[in-house]
Order: structure tokens, then sequence, then C-alpha cells
């Protein structure tokens, strides 16, 4: 017997759950009279077309039928054919489109009473059904729609019976054709407070009016059955899913919520969720909505990454022994923290070691770190004898060039990088070799047997005016002749040296040393066999 009495309390339970769920949108209709049912009394064609029925008014035309009436008010077979009432015994009709040349936009319009006012910014599921009224019809349209008022609507556009600068807030979304059974027109609203009536009809003009015809070329007349008008509140939040919004792409999926309580939900990326995880940027909204009511669209947002720069301090480096070197950070980071104690984008360094940074932005800490060493030219010197001579016994004989130390490179200005050479003819030869911090060399001036004749001139090719006590001036070597002019000029003339007495170039020019590099000599002078005064122009290298 317990077993059967809890059993019996489930089922209850069950049933009355299930029939709540069934009718949370029509259990509080605010609607007076909402499927016509209620009359003072029975519709008839000697009646005016609204004194009959309760809470209900026609405005410039319409009718109501009820089973309780003779045929041509009767339902469900009345003057316009054969249509059963949505529920109940009743249902109104009115004139929503009457094409007319003298008599354009003839409307009649159906108006309702609510129960009470509706509340600011509440939600309220609007709906009514429509009929085609057949044989009263030879056109179908579109806008048979409904207009929530806090004041009853009058008569404003001048001339014949239509209502004009009324945009209603629910609206057919398809031209309403089926004339055999009730199609439902509905919608979501929200209320601004103070609203106390329904409006239901055709509030555009001819022009604006869509339409199908089933007399064409006439455009001819539609009318329709009206039934189980309903205006109840639904518990719902206005659908706000933010603001536009910056993301860090760490912090994907962003996460987009609808609320709670619709049916059904569509995002404009067509996920069905109530909640939608944005792993693409992009621009969003939701439509959500109530069965057998209708939906509302969200507000749309905005969702974009943020562009976090990318921390590289690059590849391990070598600097210089006195010498210093910038570590730079990418921009864009908020803040900059280097093991050094430094809080700047940048840091300049002078010491080897490991240099780390930690820089931070909005989106994410990023670390890395970069090694310094310290390189220096080795302690050597390249050393390839002193000047000499390949004269012997007035017969000029090769002569070997050998370096002092061992380098990584051998670089002489003849070409060869082997670490000897022969030489056969008089001139400076270098050997040098680069490193990471400069370069290291050495240099030799060779020189020839001098032929004897009565009187001779000889100017070396280059020289090396290094401080290294070899080969440090450029010195023409002349005999038995007299100079009578000395200069030297560089390659566009300008003179840098002027002096017939010491005829002897220390490579530099108003103190300052001249670069490497091809200069001119010119020099005028006379012999003692004819007294005939000579001039002579050479090129003389310059070595550092």
């Amino acid at each position: 017997m317990q077993n059967k009495f809890l059993n019996f309390i489930l089922f209850l339970s069950f049933f009355f759950f299930v029939n709540e769920v069934e009718n949370k949108l029509y259990a509080q209709n605010l609607v007076k009279n909402p499927s016509f049912e209620n009359y003072i009394k029975c519709p008839s064609t000697t009646l005016p077309i609204d004194s009959s029925v309760i809470d209900w008014e026609f405005k410039f035309g319409g009718s109501f039928y009820n089973a309780c009436s003779s045929f041509y008010d009767s339902v469900p077979l009345n003057e316009c054919g054969y249509q059963l009432a949505h529920t109940g015994k009743g249902y109104a009709s009115i004139l929503v489109y009457y094409y007319n040349f003298n008599n354009p936009s003839w409307r009649g319009y159906l108006e309702g009473h609510f129960l009470t006012e509706l509340k600011k910014n509440s939600f309220y599921c609007i709906s009514y059904y429509v009929s085609n009224r057949d044989k009263c019809s030879d056109a179908a349209i579109k806008n048979v729609d409904a207009n929530i008022s806090d004041t009853l609507l009058y008569y404003n556009n001048g001339s014949q019976f239509n209502l004009k600068n009324i945009n209603p807030q629910i609206k057919s979304p398809q031209i309403l054709t089926d004339s055999v059974g009730w199609t439902m027109v509905s919608g979501i609203y929200k209320a601004h407070g103070g609203e106390k009536y329904i409006t239901i009809g055709n509030f555009l003009s001819d022009n604006e009016t869509t339409f199908i015809s089933y007399n064409s070329p006439n455009p001819g007349q539609a009318s329709y059955y009206i039934d189980d008008v309903n205006v109840s509140p639904i518990n719902l939040t206005a659908p706000n899913i933010g603001k536009d919004t910056v993301v860090c792409k760490n912090a994907l999926p962003y996460m987009l919520h609808a609320p709670v309580g619709y049916d059904t939900y569509l995002w404009s990326n067509g996920c069905t969720t109530e909640s939608l995880a944005v792993t693409i940027p992009g621009k969003y909204y939701v439509t959500c909505g109530v069965t057998g009511c209708g939906t509302i669209n969200s507000n749309a947002v905005n969702i974009s990454l943020r562009n976090s720069p990318v921390l590289n301090l690059g590849n391990d480096t070598m600097l210089c022994k006195g010498k210093s070197i910038v570590l730079k950070a990418q921009l864009g980071f908020t803040s900059y923290l280097w093991n050094t104690k430094a809080l700047s984008q940048n840091i300049t360094v002078k010491n080897s070691g490991w240099y780390s940074l930690k820089a931070t932005d909005v989106c994410s800490i990023q670390l890395d770190s970069v090694y310094v060493k310290i390189d220096s030219l080795p302690n050597l010197h390249i050393n390839l004898g002193s000047d000499t001579t390949l004269c012997k016994d007035d017969i000029n004989i090769p002569l070997t060039l050998v370096c002092n130390v061992p380098l990584p490179h051998y670089y002489w200005n003849t070409g060869d990088t082997t670490s000897s050479i022969i030489v056969t003819e008089k001139g400076v030869y270098m050997l040098s070799n680069k490193y990471t911090c400069g370069t290291l060399s050495g240099s030799i001036n060779v020189k020839e047997c001098i032929p004897i004749v009565p009187y001779s001139f000889y100017a070396p090719d280059c020289f090396t005016p290094n401080n290294d006590g070899l080969n440090d001036f450029f010195e023409p070597k002349y005999f038995n002749i007299t100079v009578q002019d000395f200069k030297i000029l560089d390659r566009l003339g300008d003179v840098l040296y002027d002096d017939k007495n010491t005829c002897s170039w220390d490579g530099k020019y108003k103190n300052k040393e001249c670069p490497q590099g091809v200069y001119i000599f010119r020099i005028v002078y006379t012999n003692p066999i004819n007294t005939i005064v000579l001039e002579k122009f050479g090129k003389i290298v310059l070595m550092r």
C-alpha cells in the first residue's frame, strides 16, 4: 500500500511538471477575452459589428463570429465559407487589404484590452492566430501585424480608414496564405512600461503591402479571421553578450554566454549552444528563441586577438676588449627587468657574462638570455726582419721572407697565403692576419743593387709610417742631382707636402695621419751633365 501511494505521488509530480512546462507561455495571458468567447449578445447581422464581443473594438470595420449565431455569423459555417475556431467557439475577422481606386488603403483593425499594464523592461510573448477568409478574399498578404501601446490608436491619416505612421512591434515573417488551418504570428516584446492595448491589422499603404493576388490582374482584397490573442509575461533577460574585447592568444577559447531561460540559441557562426567558445577573432552575436513565441537578437561584439611581441635577444655574441655593445629587447612590452636590475628596454654592457631579461605584457611573461664573451688581439708581433737588400757583391740574389710567429692565416700583399715567400724584386712586402677585434701586420723593405751611373734618382713604391722604425718615411734616393721642387699630392691634386730641402714625407697632413692609399709625388731637379731642368712624377702607396 505504501509503495502504491508513493508511485501515485511521483506520478502527480511528473504530471504537474510537464503541464507547467507546456503552458509556461500561456499561464498568465494578459489579454481580456483572448479567443472571443465572451459576448453580451450572440452576433447577428442586425447588431453593430462590435456591440456583442466583450473587451474588443473593431476600428473601421470587422466582424465577430460565434457558434451561437445563425448561418451568416456562425462558426464553423458562415458567409465566407467553412472555418473551425482555433479554440472554443468564436473568432473575429478584419479587412486588411482593399484595392480600390476611389478608396485606397481601406483597412479594418482589431483593438483589445489588457488585464494589467505591462511592466517596464519586462519581456512578453505576443502571439495570435490568423486564417485567410477564403471566399471573402481574393488575395493574401504578409502584413497582418500587431502594435502594443499605452493608448488606443485613433484614425490619423486624413483620408479613408487606415492607420498611418505606426510601426508595429510584432510582424509576420511570411505571406499568410492558409485558408484551411490557422497560422500563428508571434514575437518577443520588451515593454517600455504602461502599455494596455493591442491593435492587430495592416499598418502599411497599398504600395508598401506585400501581397499575392488570386484574381490577377485585379489586386482584389484580403481579410483574415483572428483567434487566440496572447500577451504573456516571460521571465527572461535581454541577451547581452558583453562588449568588444581584445583577447590574448593564450586565453583562448574565450567564452561568450547567452542568458539562460530561452528554448533555442543560434550563434552567428551556426552553433546552437547556450555558451560559445570563441577560438578565432571575429564578430559574434546570438539569436535567442522561445518556442511558440519568437526570437530576439543580442548585441554584436567584436573579439580580436592581441598581437604580443616575441622576446628575442639574439645569439651569443663576442665583444672586443675596451668596447661596449647594446643589448636590445623588442618594443611592445609593458615592463622590462634585466638581471643587472635595469628596467629599460635596452642596456649597454662591456663585461663578459650572461645577461637575462624578463619582459612582461598583458598576455604573458617571457624570458630570454644571451652570453657576451670578451675578445682581444693576440699578444704577438709579426716581424719579417729588418729592411734588407737583394744585393750581394753587386749581384741581386733571391731572398726568402719568413714570419717569426705562427698565424691562423697568412695574407701577403703579393697574394700569397703561405708562411714564407721568395722575393726577387725590390719593394715593400707586408704580411697580415685579421682577427675579430682587428688586424696584425708586419712589413719589410727590400732593396736592389744600385747601378753605377753619373747621376741617379730612385723613389720607393710604398712606405709604412707605423712608427716601428722600419720604412716610416717616403724618402726618394738621388745621386749627383739638385732638387728644385718636391711635392706630395693626393689623387685630387691637392698638395699635402712641399719641402725641397728634406724630401722626406711622414704620411701626415697638418699633423694628421693621411689614410692608407695611393698618392702622387712630383720632383723637379737638374743634373750636372747638361743642367737641364727635369720633372718626374710617380705613384706611392701609403700602407698602415
